[in-house]
């Protein structure tokens, strides 16, 4: 029942010696080879890491098919053996796409998914690589955060004063086409609340005119969405 977990170095054969503990010297076995055993599983390589929702993996994963001992199987009918990338983990409710398919025919034992991307944040995720007849294997977790969201707001007059009407102009980036945005007043001791619910159009724009009733301050804020982070722009102050 005896195994080596490891190739033999390429030239140099393997030897066992056998010894004793009482001194009777030891002797050498005749030398031999370690090759790669038959496939038995599928594992990560390269490993996903973090990632930020609907945009391709910064690192693609890479399964490849392995012995018991983790060596790859680069010969054979196993070399070439389907794999099958899914979702393990799925906090976000996401869903997993590559743009090379899911499924891939190993090349020398070797898998690579490209194009990968998942479209809901979340954290931790994981993958599942699983072939027919092979041990399957789950990634390391990772997370997939939100594409971080900028927002402006600019005014047509040059101060803001109470009783005259001015509009303001938001923009919302990236990819903020068709979002709603909440324009907000406050007042000194009061929260912000709402004047205005705008929706952008398909380049992030949006519009509103106001006339201000007192004195106080206006912004405009994005609460977010399972693709974009949450921003807040500049507060304007309206005086007298």
């Amino acid at each position: 029942g005896c195994s080596i977990d490891k190739l033999s170095p390429s030239g140099n054969p393997v030897q066992l010696v056998a010894s004793t503990s009482t001194g009777l010297g030891s002797v050498f076995s005749s030398s031999f080879a370690v090759t790669v055993g038959p496939a038995t599983k599928v594992a990560f390589t390269t490993q996903p890491t973090t990632a930020t929702v609907a945009q391709t993996f910064p690192v693609a994963p890479v399964v490849s098919i392995q012995d018991a001992g983790g060596n790859t199987v680069t010969t054979g009918v196993s070399s070439t053996a389907t794999v099958t990338l899914a979702l393990g983990s799925n906090p976000g409710g996401g869903t997993l796409t590559c743009s090379g398919g899911l499924t891939k025919a190993a090349v020398a034992g070797v898998a690579t998914f490209t194009g990968c991307s998942i479209d809901r944040a979340g954290s931790p995720y994981t993958l599942v690589a699983s072939s027919v007849g092979l041990a399957s294997a789950t990634s390391s977790p990772f997370s997939v955060g939100l594409v971080p969201a900028t927002i402006t707001l600019v005014r047509s007059r040059g101060m803001i004063t109470y009783g005259e009407s001015v509009t303001f102009s938001v923009q919302l980036g990236p990819n903020g086409g068709n979002r709603p945005i909440a324009l907000e007043y406050h007042s000194a001791g009061a929260p912000f609340t709402t004047i205005a619910n705008l929706v952008t159009n398909g380049s992030g724009f949006a519009s509103f005119t106001y006339a201000a009733t007192r004195t106080g301050y206006v912004r405009a804020r994005f609460a977010g969405a399972t693709d974009l982070g949450a921003a807040t722009s500049p507060v304007y102050i309206v005086g007298v």
